[in-house]
């Protein structure tokens, strides 16, 4: 009697179908390079009005962003939160130069500027075909401010004599 009742309680079991075995949730690592241009200042260039002449150039730089990322999934959603390092800055170059009655003064400064951050992305996925197939990502993140660094040159020249037109060296006219 007691086998009897043994295989009907175990009967149920061993007809069950297995179950689909599904990851929710993940840990993983992040990184990368991407090219930083800060937007805190526009670049320009003024030829100005004799005797001031101004000109600045900037351009972005490589930097890099490492971290991590939990993933909680259910079904084709998921929502990815992270904890990211990442720096931004941009190489700045500019040019100053004066010219006068007592002669003219050059300047010419090259600077990298790097900021570096800690990130907060929430992000929201879609994927469609489960965990493979194209992605949709929205959401809003928070950054601080953890530091940086700033490495520059500055070349100066002056001329003092005659006055004389920085363009053409000749001397200026009267």
């Amino acid at each position: 009697m007691k086998q009897l009742l043994l295989a009907a309680l175990a009967a149920p079991l061993l007809l069950a179908t297995t179950a689909h075995a599904q990851t929710t949730f993940r840990l993983g690592l992040r990184g990368g390079l991407h090219r930083a241009l800060t937007t805190t200042d526009p670049a320009g260039s003024s030829a100005g009005s004799y005797p001031y002449s101004y000109s600045t150039a900037k351009s972005a730089c490589f930097a890099w962003q490492a971290g991590v990322v939990l993933e909680a999934r259910a079904g084709n959603f998921a929502v990815q939160p992270a904890l990211l390092f990442s720096q931004k800055g941009e190489q700045r170059r500019t040019s100053l130069a004066v010219s006068g009655v007592a002669g003219y003064t050059s300047t010419q400064t090259a600077t990298t500027n790097r900021a570096n951050w800690l990130e907060l992305p929430l992000n929201v996925m879609y994927t469609r075909h489960g965990d493979h197939g194209w992605q949709v990502f929205a959401g809003p993140y928070v950054a601080l401010g953890v530091g940086g660094r700033q490495h520059g040159s500055i070349t100066s020249s002056a001329y003092y004599g005659p006055a004389t037109d920085p363009q053409t060296e000749r001397p200026a006219a009267s």
